[in-house]
Order: structure tokens, then C-alpha cells, then sequence
């Protein structure tokens, strides 16, 4: 499987070949063998749920009757007011008092299993492949360190919304890009599927139609277009790391790497 090569002007210049196993799994594909099938859809949404979960803090918490300050004695008599009975301000049927089933600090973390986490990058990584969503590039550098040079890479790709990935992250490329809400660049190694959702895919939106002779309030679908730029040395590290494998290049060792295992050796 072959993937377009682009340079930063925006046009073609050749074209990158790629394994199957991780940009090719669509039905043409299972159909003329076994080992490749397609991804669920369940699959992406049990690892983007989990990821979104770890991402929660959970420290939200509230008092119960225990914990509320106060409450030394009865508020009022027990007859002849004509209220309900009450022993303690600090009840939750009191105004100030505990609450009753309130959050408590909690821990959300799910981990699933990596060959799952895998499987949805795989996947992912196959649909903006088939929709032409990613761009291949030699070389992505911002030697001036300004946010122009980034708006003008993303007008020359007609990309509104864009994931920079990088095998090293310079200091001028974060400071181009840090007051972007719509880019983020990355590592191979941080690329997850949150962030490919966020940044890569077509996406539709509603705003108010504001051109020459439009109704009041009228509103116009306007289509957003995102798009996964990644350099040809990046590409071959998230190829290894999509397809189960870290590059030897990278920091964590895993014994299915063959030039990991042969060091080890």
C-alpha cells in the first residue's frame, strides 16, 4: 500500500509505501486474506472512552453529616412548633447540612489491553487513509518560529484543523504552534486516538449566515477539514508502534522489536 508524498508547499512529490496491517484494513482488503480484518467500531470507542476516563482528576468531593462543622445541639424543640423533628443541623434534610450519596474522591483509570489500544490506532489509521486525510511530508521545520509559517502550511494542505507529527519536537515549532487551538504536535510515541479524532478527521459545523442579503438568524453548514501531518521518519516509528513493536530508536524496549531482541542478545 503506497501513501502521497507531499512537500511543504503543498504538492506532490512521490509517494511512501506502507504495510497493510496498519493503514489497509478495510473490506477490499479482509476479503483477499484472512489475517487482515477490519476494525470495530466498539473497538475505538472502549480505548477513547478509557483514555478520556484516565485523563479525569476525580477529586471532587463532598461533606456528609460527619464532616459538615456545627450541630452541638437540637435545633429546636421536639413539640409544639409544628415542624418536622429534628436532632442535628448537619442532616441532609437541614440547609447547610451533609450530603447524602455525594461524590467522592475516585480513581477512573482503566487500562486496556495494549493489543486493543493497537487495534483502534490501526484502525483509525486506515480511515484517514482511505479518505485521503493524511500528508506525508520530507521534512516539517519552523525555522522562524511564527504562527504565519504554520497558517500558511495549512492553507497550502486546505486543512483547518491539523496533528504534527515529528520524531523530535523543536523549540521553534512549539513556539509557532503554541497559540494554534487548532494544531498540536507530537511524537510518534504520544500520538493516541483522542488526538487523532480531535485534529484529523471531516467534520461539519453550524454558524450564522452572515452574507449580503441572508435572512436573520439564518445558519450555514460550513465543512471543516483536518488532516494528520506526519514526516516520512515519523511515519516508520508509528507504523512500528501502531503494528504492536517500538522502534529501537525509541526509549521503552520490547522484546518483539527484532533490533531490540538482537541487542539484547
Amino acid at each position: 500500500m503506497e501513501l502521497k508524498k507531499w512537500n511543504m508547499q503543498g504538492g506532490q512529490t512521490g509517494t511512501v509505501s506502507v504495510e497493510e496491517s496498519v493503514f489497509g484494513l478495510n473490506e477490499d482488503v479482509a476479503t483477499e486474506s484472512n489475517n487482515l480484518r477490519p476494525v470495530s467500531e466498539q473497538t475505538i470507542i472502549d480505548v477513547v472512552k478509557a483514555q478520556l476516563n484516565n485523563e479525569r482528576q476525580g477529586t471532587n468531593n463532598t461533606k456528609t453529616r460527619a464532616e459538615v462543622a456545627g450541630g452541638g445541639r437540637k435545633p429546636f424543640r421536639q413539640k409544639g412548633t409544628g415542624r418536622a423533628r429534628q436532632g442535628s443541623i448537619r442532616s441532609p434534610l437541614m440547609p447547610g447540612g451533609g450530603a447524602t450519596f455525594g461524590p467522592r474522591p475516585k480513581c477512573y483509570d482503566h487500562r486496556p489491553p495494549k493489543k486493543m489500544v493497537d487495534r483502534a490506532m490501526c484502525g483509525i489509521l486506515t480511515d484517514l487513509a482511505s479518505e485521503d486525510r493524511i500528508r506525508v511530508v520530507e521534512t516539517l521545520s519552523f525555522a522562524d518560529g511564527k504562527t504565519k509559517s504554520v497558517n500558511a502550511l495549512l492553507k497550502s494542505f486546505q486543512l483547518e484543523k491539523a496533528l504534527f507529527v515529528v520524531t523530535e519536537v523543536e523549540e521553534t515549532a512549539v513556539r509557532a504552534t503554541r497559540n494554534l487551538s487548532n494544531v498540536k504536535i507530537v511524537t510518534p510515541r504520544k500520538v493516541n486516538a483522542v488526538d487523532l479524532l480531535k485534529f484529523c478527521p471531516v467534520y461539519t459545523t453550524t454558524k450564522l449566515n452572515r452574507k449580503p442579503g441572508s435572512k436573520k438568524n439564518q445558519t450555514m453548514e460550513v465543512v471543516r477539514k483536518g488532516g494528520l501531518v506526519i514526516t516520512e521518519s515519523a511515519l516508520k516509528i508509528l507504523q512500528s508502534k501502531a503494528a504492536g513493536m517500538f522502534d529501537c530508536e525509541m526509549d521503552d524496549y520490547h522484546p518483539t522489536c527484532t533490533c531490540c531482541h538482537q541487542e539484547a542478545k
